[in-house]
């Protein structure tokens, strides 16, 4: 069957839901939710007001990665909570000059329900936390108990890590854990993954590092912190995912994809390099890698 034309930009923020079967139920581009007759979702238009919907969303679509992340409702299987992050620009006058940020994060409510099936926002743009967050780095994992999901936000240019538990009832802040490498510069592009297992949360990026915290499904706790330099071999875009079996990092930059061995004694010391960007064009445009997500396959993809 031929898919119309849709009029929605994917530039860096992207989420897909599917029900157990496989079949699309809803996607964003972080700017607005489409249903699965590739419509926009009733009452899903306008998501984070402000300077993303005014400079990004009618110009090339959302420009963070990670930037969105819906989650079912523990008990409840026709209701998503969709939790995404704005972008704004603060500072203004200051030493050291403007800066962008989140400065929201909003969750919005999806109920599949409406619609005959495709699906209605019945809450949007609620705010949540209202704070300065790293630009796109939304993760989640499931809890200890198979049933409630952790979701952890980064505070922007800090060590400090925003942990909300999503349960029955809703979203619920637990708490702020300050710890770890205190993350300096620009943190765009990179990637934040758990371990499928969910005894790792990782953090990866050019500048500030692979950043390897031990997690608590239980309690959600983010204990004994590492970070290894990803410096010289990287450049300032880059991505990363885990193997399937939660041992194997890849790091990836637009030229090389590196492996790093959670299971090793020393992990960095365990930094091989596994793919060299070859050179080919297509269409006149590099073949770099860049994004990367482990499949349900099994199989990782850039």
């Amino acid at each position: 069957m031929a898919i119309p034309s849709l009029d929605m930009r994917l530039y860096e923020a992207s989420v897909s839901m599917s029900d157990s079967l496989g079949n699309l139920l809803f996607y964003s581009n972080n700017c607005h939710i489409s249903n699965a007759a590739h419509e926009t979702m009733e009452n899903g238009e306008g998501l984070n007001p402000g300077l993303i919907q005014i400079e990004w969303c009618d110009n090339g679509g959302n420009p963070t990665n990670q930037s969105a992340i819906s989650l079912p409702l523990p008990g409840n299987p026709n209701l998503y909570y969709f939790l995404h992050t704005d972008l704004q620009i603060f500072n203004f006058g200051q030493p050291g000059g403007s800066e962008f940020a989140p400065l929201h994060l909003y969750y919005t409510l999806i109920d599949m329900q409406e619609n005959n099936g495709l699906g209605k926002v019945v809450k949007k743009n609620i705010p949540l936390l209202q704070d300065t967050f790293s630009m796109g780095a939304l993760a989640a994992v499931r809890h200890a108990n198979g049933r409630d999901w952790w979701i952890i936000c980064p505070k922007y240019k800090s060590n400090c890590y925003f942990k909300i538990l999503l349960d029955s009832a809703g979203l619920h802040l637990i708490d702020k854990t300050c710890t770890g490498y205190k993350w300096s510069k620009y943190d765009a592009t990179g990637a934040t993954q758990f371990t499928p297992d969910g005894t790792k949360y990782v953090r990866s990026h050019a500048e500030n590092g692979l950043n390897i915290f031990d997690f608590d499904r239980c309690s959600g706790a983010l204990s004994n912190p590492l970070r290894i330099s990803l410096v010289p071999d990287s450049t300032r875009v880059s991505g990363m995912a885990i193997s399937p079996n939660s041992r194997f990092v890849y790091v990836n930059f637009l030229d090389k994809i590196f492996q790093f061995d959670l299971w090793a004694a020393d992990i960095a010391a365990s930094k091989t390099l596994v793919a060299t960007y070859d050179g080919f064009i297509s269409a006149g445009n590099a073949t770099n890698f860049y994004h990367a997500e482990l499949a349900p396959d099994g199989k990782i993809y850039l």
